[in-house]
């Protein structure tokens, strides 16, 4: 909705742009999709579920639209500290994410599921996306990490 309205100019979204903005930070509990990491940080859900889900690329993408919604509203202080929160919460949490050779999609519950090859190289580009909002190398240097797994692994031999 962001990016139709500056495609637009149709400020009849600008409303449901902010309802939808409270929506992502309103609790599991309360009928939104905020919750909290294990690592006791804010967490938006790509899909609520019990336990929860902790999707990375879900959460990494919630993170992108309050960097979005941050500037079209840069006088909302709530958001902005979601933002802020946010980003704390993706360093906390992004070496849980790291298989060693792989990454992981989720934690729901354990043994975590792996990533498919698609996710990884999202994870790739998400991760210097992070890097240029944040200036935070850690994102750099994931990126890079999580970019060698497709070099370092055979992935194109049989079996």
């Amino acid at each position: 909705l962001i990016r139709y309205y500056y495609e637009t100019q149709d400020e009849t979204v600008l409303p449901l742009i902010v309802k939808l903005k409270n929506y992502m930070l309103l609790p599991v509990e309360q009928g939104g999709v905020a919750t909290t990491s294990p690592e006791g940080n804010l967490w938006i859900e790509e899909f609520p579920s019990h336990p929860a889900s902790f999707v990375l690329n879900g959460f990494i993408s919630s993170t992108f639209g309050l960097f979005e919604y941050n500037k079209l509203f840069p006088d909302d202080k709530l958001a902005d500290r979601a933002l802020h929160d946010s980003i704390e919460s993706l360093r906390a949490s992004i070496k849980h994410y790291d298989a060693g050779d792989w990454t992981y999609l989720d934690r729901r519950q354990k043994p975590y599921p792996k990533s498919n090859d698609a996710y990884t190289a999202g994870y790739v580009w998400q991760m210097q996306t992070l890097w240029l909002i944040s200036k935070d190398p850690l994102f750099l240097r994931t990126s890079l990490r999580w970019a060698s797994f497709f070099d370092d692994v055979n992935l194109k031999t049989d079996g």
